[in-house]
């Protein structure tokens, strides 16, 4: 079943007023669960709803998801309406796609100019409002009346930024910030002799600054900063304000690695009074590669590779104690770890199979899984973190929204369950 109404001109338009709709969806059932999925878009070059993060991308009744499109050369903020597949366009075309942190991380690198529309967006779901990241600056736009407002104009020119986060109050969102890269920001034109890594890992120079932006408006503080680590991820947990969970990426290899494994990567930030909590894994190869909050706030879900090969699955309480930790040796497969609502599971997009939604229940031993939908995503059709399958479920745990690249593009498909 296809749903079809006029698709912007944006050549023609690209000054458009925020508001317009139209519907670009197909429905199919699921071959191997037999599950509806709803492709929501299947136009421009990306479409990229925000990470794995838990409580983002979705309103709290799981009515609407956010996502950023790219389509000839511009980007801008949309919402979908999860029942009807029905694209409302939230913000201005932004003259740019891509971003900063794909730009430098990417050593130089980008699917465009860097001042575009990504990933890089959250929800403040009773405010009704989205946050997202455009260029250099910090934006949020409600959802219903399109209202946009500027929360930070320029987080300066010697920094890039992760994924923001907005606490359960929803009276601020966090960035994390992190270093340029020292030759792309000198002369952008130039390939770099040397990569990110090799600057910021090798020489030791790597840091990170956590700033909290009232969603108000006023003026950003620094609520954390660390020398000598990385971090693009800071997520709150769901229920608790005072705790943010920390990739701390060490040198040589930052986020591909770290310390060779050696020290964990995930890692919990009390802002109250600074005090770090390690989640440290069982298993002896301790760079975790991703982690998530529980919906309720009383679990870390992580994943990493494990020691004598295969791939670990673990959930910690936020105090470091390890509540169930699963180990699969012959699991080979890129992947991420997200949380489905209404039970303790963990969501992958990978990691067992190269291909499958699966849900792991993470309270009992050995594991229950449970197959959801085929993804089917090509993670290297496209650069950075375009074609990630990035798995997110909604509170109510009725939809799963994923990214499925393929022949050079991204778009948003969601899972009704």
């Amino acid at each position: 079943m296809t749903h079809t109404s006029k698709i912007p001109d944006i050549q023609s338009t690209p000054n458009a007023p925020p508001g317009e709709t139209w519907n670009e969806s197909t429905v199919y059932t699921d071959p191997t669960t037999l599950k509806r999925v709803r492709r929501l878009t299947c136009k421009g070059l990306y479409n990229q709803t925000p990470n794995y993060h838990t409580a983002t991308g979705f309103t709290d009744d799981g009515g609407t998801l956010i996502f950023a499109t790219a389509r000839e050369g511009r980007s801008a903020l949309c919402k979908a309406d999860t029942a009807s597949g029905e694209i409302t366009r939230l913000t201005q075309w932004f003259d740019g796609m891509g971003c900063l942190d794909e730009l430098h991380k990417m050593n130089g690198r980008c699917i465009g100019n860097g001042m575009g529309i990504t990933m890089f967006a959250c929800m403040a779901p009773h405010r009704r409002e989205a946050v997202f990241v455009q260029g250099r600056s910090v934006r949020s736009v409600h959802l219903d009346t399109f209202q946009e407002k500027v929360l930070w104009e320029n987080f300066g020119e010697a920094w890039i930024c992760g994924m923001p986060s907005v606490d359960p109050l929803e009276k601020h969102v966090m960035i994390p910030l992190m270093p340029v890269h020292p030759e792309i920001q000198a002369n952008p034109e130039t390939p770099p002799e040397r990569t990110y890594v090799d600057w910021h890992g090798g020489e030791g120079t790597v840091e990170v600054r956590l700033m909290e932006i009232p969603l108000e408006g006023g003026a950003p503080r620094e609520v954390y900063a660390e020398k000598g680590v990385g971090c693009a991820h800071c997520p709150h947990n769901p229920v608790d304000g005072n705790l943010v969970l920390l990739d701390r990426d060490r040198p040589p290899k930052l986020w591909c690695g770290g310390d060779e494994g050696a020290t964990s990567r995930v890692w919990v930030l009390s802002l109250k009074d600074g005090a770090l909590t390690e989640i440290r894994p069982r298993n002896a190869q301790r760079f975790q590669v991703h982690a998530a909050w529980s919906w309720d706030g009383k679990a870390v879900l992580y994943h990493g590779t494990a020691a004598d090969g295969g791939t670990y699955i673990g959930a910690a309480s936020p105090d470091g104690r390890i509540l169930n930790e699963y180990v699969f040796p012959e699991a080979v497969h890129y992947g991420h770890v997200s949380a489905l609502a209404g039970r303790s599971a963990v969501l992958l997009d990978g990691n067992l199979t190269p291909d499958m939604l699966i849900a792991l229940d993470y309270d009992r031993d050995p594991p229950r899984l449970e197959l959801l939908a085929r993804h089917g995503s090509d993670k290297n059709t496209l650069p950075w973190q375009y074609a990630h399958v990035h798995a997110q479920c909604d509170p109510t745990g009725r939809w799963i929204s994923f990214h499925r690249g393929s022949e050079g593009r991204a778009d948003v498909f969601l899972v009704e369950r």
